[in-house]
């Protein structure tokens, strides 16, 4: 599961709102989450208490500009946006 997926999902489930208020509540910057820091990732696991190893794994990484990584595959900023986000 995508990082974003699963972190929109937890603040649907636990806060009733959408994912930036619940990274403001969390104090974690929305673009480092779609960078797919380490940083980020650690204070998600750290709020959450989710294996580190395994969200990094299924973390969208940033390669170059505008070029992005998800588990060996390379692809451009243009095919992770979506029209719309689903709770």
């Amino acid at each position: 599961m995508k990082v974003m997926s699963w972190a929109t999902r937890l603040a649907a489930v636990h806060t009733g709102e959408q994912i930036v208020p619940f990274l403001n509540d969390i104090e974690l910057p929305l673009n480092e989450i779609l960078k797919g820091t380490d940083e980020a990732l650690s204070r998600l696991c750290e709020v959450t208490a989710a294996d580190f190893p395994h969200l990094r794994r299924n973390a969208i990484h940033s390669a170059e500009w505008r070029k992005y990584d998800l588990r060996g595959a390379a692809f451009s900023a243009e095919f992770a946006r979506g029209e719309s986000t689903a709770l």
